[in-house]
């Protein structure tokens, strides 16, 4: 018994816990969800990390980028130097008495050209900021299409509950005519049950088309967010809130935040630094250089024979330090490089002329999308509020007189396809205001601060 006792509390403690994981997601929750797992974006910090270790190793390929250090240790026969009675002296090697040697030796090499290495590492730099506004574009997009994937997963969700609804009146409608056949009313005829039957395929295939969209939706979604149990605070399709102005705002912010325009000057800056670095290698390479030699051998100083140090041929120290030049004979290969370099640059320079002037262009015509697509929205609601009045009006005539069934379907079908239309007007409405921000070059996130606050 207790352990039945345990075991249900237990299921409780881990259904209470997976209900506060699966919390229900309104569209800026979702959005930032789906932007922290969304595997691309990880893909861009890695490489914005790569090119941040590009940077370190440049650095540290300019200090002394040439370092050779060798060390020996070996026996070496005993070096004496001794006098005859006349004073001469004489040099000898006593190879029965073995003395240890140790010798180490060192050479360095490092470039002068300081100009180089300062314009290497400000377009290691430039490359990094190129990173970082690649995912912030990849994160711009991303957020456009996770907004997208909102607002189309509640649409198709009341689509299938359009479709469900009709096809629940449509039985009801198809049991009250045969009935009223059954007690041989005169106000209906087999032609108006065979007609009200006919249009059940027409139900059938929406309500099926409706259930695989939002089985591709739901698919989309899990993918997105990793997690299938996700729930959406709107049920219902609504027009969106945030501002969508004005054209002036939108243009500054434009100017500021777009991606594109961000990567086109680092480009300019970084191609700069590439230009500076084939001017500097028309120049000779300019280096130290140094090295430095030690040796000695070990030998007991009572067993020296009186022989000094100094002049022991296996204790030796050598230094050297100089500057040199280096020149490339192939000039015109070098001049080449700079010129290409140079081309390249002016290219860059010319697309930023007139790359602001297409993108403030594209997002003029976004704007006035957005607004076409709001009047749409507005048209769309008006319809439907008269179609309602009309499937009203015409269910009261129905009541009095049953044999106006054919003008009661027709009305009810008016009104399904102005609730059609009506939730259409409103998705593609807020899909564009989606696609303005991205035309903007702001997030969801950034939109909703600048814009809003802004206004």
């Amino acid at each position: 018994m207790n352990k039945i006792l345990f075991s249900i509390i237990l299921f409780n403690a881990s259904w209470l816990f997976a209900q506060e994981g699966n919390g229900t997601l309104d569209l800026h929750s979702f959005v930032n969800k789906g932007l922290a797992n969304e595997p691309k974006i990880q893909e861009k910090s890695f490489e914005i990390k790569k090119a941040e270790l590009q940077k370190q190793a440049l650095r540290n390929s300019a200090i002394i980028p040439k370092l050779e250090v060798s060390f020996a240790v070996g026996p070496a026969p005993r070096y004496s130097i001794t006098h005859d009675a006349n004073g001469n002296a004489d040099a000898t090697y006593d190879f029965g008495t073995i003395d240890p040697f140790f010798g180490t030796e060192i050479k360095l090499m490092q470039p002068l050209n300081i100009d180089r290495l300062i314009h290497g590492m400000k377009a290691s730099t430039y490359a990094i900021a190129l990173k970082e506004c690649d995912k912030r574009k990849a994160s711009i997009e991303l957020s456009k299409s996770l907004q997208e994937l909102y607002y189309k997963y509640i649409y198709v969700k009341q689509m299938m509950s359009l479709a469900t609804e009709v096809k629940s009146n449509l039985e009801k409608a198809i049991k009250k005519v045969r009935d009223d056949l059954d007690n041989e009313s005169s106000d209906v005829t087999q032609d108006d049950l065979l007609e009200l039957k006919a249009q059940m395929f027409t139900i059938d295939d929406g309500l099926y088309q409706a259930e695989h969209g939002l089985e591709a939706v739901h698919r989309a979604i899990t993918f997105c967010i990793q997690d299938s149990n996700f729930s959406f605070k709107d049920s219902i399709l609504s027009i969106r809130t945030e501002k969508t102005g004005p054209l002036d705002t939108l243009k500054k912010l434009l100017l500021y935040y777009q991606p594109d325009l961000q990567r086109l000057q680092i480009g300019i800056k970084a191609q700069q630094m590439v230009v500076n670095t084939a001017i500097g290698e028309l120049l000779p390479d300019v280096f130290a250089v140094g090295g430095i030699k030690l040796s000695r051998v070990v030998i007991d100083k009572n067993m020296s024979n009186g022989t000094d140090d100094l002049l022991n041929p296996y204790n030796n120290k050598e230094g050297s330090l100089g500057i040199g030049l280096r020149f490339n004979l192939n000039y015109w290969s070098l001049k080449d490089k700079y010129l290409k370099e140079k081309n390249e640059l002016d290219k860059v320079r010319y697309k930023e002329t007139y790359a602001s002037n297409g993108l403030v262009l594209e997002l003029e015509t976004q704007f006035n999308k957005v607004i076409v697509y709001k009047k749409r929205c507005e048209s769309a609601k008006v319809s439907l509020d008269n179609s309602e009045a009309l499937m009203k009006s015409v269910a009261i005539k129905y009541d009095l007189d049953h044999s106006k069934i054919k003008q009661l379907v027709s009305s009810y079908e008016k009104n399904i396809l102005c609730r059609k239309n009506y939730a259409g007007a409103i998705l593609d409405y807020n899909i564009a205001v989606a696609d303005l921000m991205v035309k903007t070059g702001l997030t969801f996130d950034e939109y909703l601060q600048n814009v809003n606050k802004s206004n």
